[in-house]
């Protein structure tokens, strides 16, 4: 039996057949001819995408002021095989994300399913790139304190991803926090009494409860305040005059009610700077 010039025609042939077979599964099986005068090779299928690996490295972190919760995330995808159509992670907490931005991002959604929220992302070039990154920023303004909330934390989407998150909470404007319970997260020591940092290698959930602190003024106050008033003459109706002096000390712009119910200004509230 003569082997020798008809295995190299078969083993040829083979790669044509990768590209036109449309089955699930790919598989080659090789047999021998009954009479025993040459071997024959058959490829089916396609050969499958090698699988999809990829590693998240996020550094994320809060701001509480009067006037609004700041947050934000630096996130890192590094892929280690396959081709990356989309990048997922879960976020746990419910403040908006205002926007994700990144120079090889092309798109992002935030996708809700059983219970959970989870950020899709979705690269310019998905064959060969090996990483991925991109700012996460969020932010919440509908709130009074003192205030009990999670705060945005991040996790793995799938199993068997590689994860490592690094957070940092910092307060200011007369306001104070307290980390409430601190699950699937490890405390890291600090110098500064305003801010807490804590690591995590999975899903982990932050409770923080943010108030006033007593020992700092308010962000505006409004002292030495006096309401005069006249009634006209058929009594439907009074004009007040409300005077004194506001301290403001707060860093960014700020705001607070001065009248509420069917009482309209006449004149735009004057005064002096201090």
């Amino acid at each position: 039996m003569k082997f020798t010039h008809l295995i190299p025609l078969a083993l040829a042939s083979i790669s044509s057949l990768w590209g036109q077979a449309e089955a699930e599964k790919a598989s080659v099986t090789t047999t021998l001819d009954k009479k025993g005068h040459s071997i024959v090779v058959e490829a089916r299928g396609v050969q499958p995408k090698a699988p999809l690996f990829y590693s998240i490295s996020v550094e994320a972190g809060a701001r509480f002021s009067p006037e609004r919760l700041r947050e934000w995330a630096h996130l890192e995808f590094k892929i280690q095989q396959g081709e990356a159509d989309q990048l997922s992670l879960e976020m746990l907490g419910w403040v908006d994300v205002l926007k994700v931005e990144g120079e090889s991002l092309k798109s992002w959604s935030v996708r809700k399913e059983d219970g959970r929220r989870y950020l899709d992302l979705i690269p310019k070039v998905t064959k060969g790139i090996k990483d991925l990154k991109a700012m996460v920023y969020l932010e919440r303004k509908d709130f009074k304190f003192p205030l009990t909330t999670q705060a945005t934390t991040y996790g793995p989407a799938e199993k068997n991803v590689g994860f490592s998150a690094k957070y940092s909470f910092t307060s200011v404007g007369g306001l104070a926090h307290r980390l409430i319970s601190a699950n699937g997260a490890m405390h890291l020591d600090s110098d500064d009494d305003t801010v807490d940092e804590l690591t995590s290698t999975r899903r982990s959930e932050l409770k923080v409860e943010i108030f006033r602190e007593a020992s700092r003024p308010l962000p505006v106050e409004l002292t030495n305040a006096t309401l005069e008033g006249q009634l006209d003459a058929e009594g439907s109706s009074a004009m007040f005059r409300l005077k004194g002096l506001i301290r403001v000390t707060a860093t960014e712009p700020v705001s607070f009610d001065i009248l509420s119910g069917q009482a309209a200004p006449t004149s735009q509230v004057g005064g002096d700077k201090m």
